[in-house]
């Protein structure tokens, strides 16, 4: 559990603010998405008062943007903190990922098996170029992450939610894993069902493009 302490410590904007440069409130900005690095790879739950709490510290970035005069920057800021309100989605996401030779009467029947099982919804498949084009459009502003990434190396996949993935996934996942056509499960981290624009911004920072 993410200790809400480390959001904590922020100096607020003074008559400074004028003469700070765009650069130091882009590792500002870095800094305010930290926390989110501690957060498990796998996990299902990210607390929203950890997203709150990087609005807050967000808030001042942008009272500072707008002191500077850089309007663009703010801009950017406030979809930041919009963002970091809404938060994930209340709901759990799955990827069950596909193995490349896999035919549509197969697709059917492992949408079939999930659409069976109890609290699935919103079911959806998602073929490799879908997924290659979604991918493009995550990092649409960083093309150096997909430029050289084949179109065929994503794989296909079933998405669906659940309201509660103990209770669905713990006979549904052992059904999956047995199927010889199923490649991988993937149960939706907070990370991921975050908005893009907060995704965007994390790799930037990741990168180390304001260092």
């Amino acid at each position: 559990m993410l200790s809400i302490a480390v959001l904590l410590g922020a100096c607020q904007p003074d008559d400074r603010a004028a003469s700070i440069e765009s650069s130091d409130i882009e590792k500002s900005i870095c800094s305010r998405f930290a926390p989110l690095s501690a957060v498990p790879p796998r996990s299902s739950v990210l607390d929203q008062r950890i997203l709150d709490g990087i609005a807050d510290l967000l808030e001042i970035d942008l009272a500072i943007a707008k002191q500077a005069g850089d309007d663009d920057l703010a801009a950017r800021i406030e979809g930041l903190i919009d963002a970091s309100r809404k938060g994930p989605a209340n709901e759990v996401g799955v990827s069950v990922y596909l193995k490349e030779d896999i035919s549509e009467d197969e697709v059917e029947r492992i949408s079939a098996l999930i659409e069976d099982a109890t609290g699935v919804f919103s079911i959806e498949y998602v073929t490799s170029s879908e997924a290659y084009e979604e991918y493009k459009g995550i990092y649409e502003d960083q093309p150096e992450f997909f430029e050289d990434v084949a179109e065929d190396s994503i794989p296909a996949s079933l998405r669906f939610e659940v309201d509660d993935l103990d209770e669905t996934m713990e006979s549904l996942e052992s059904q999956l894993v047995r199927n010889r056509n199923v490649d991988d499960i993937r149960h939706g981290a907070g990370l991921e069902r975050l908005a893009p624009v907060l995704t965007r911004e994390m790799e930037r920072c990741l990168v180390g493009l304001f260092d």
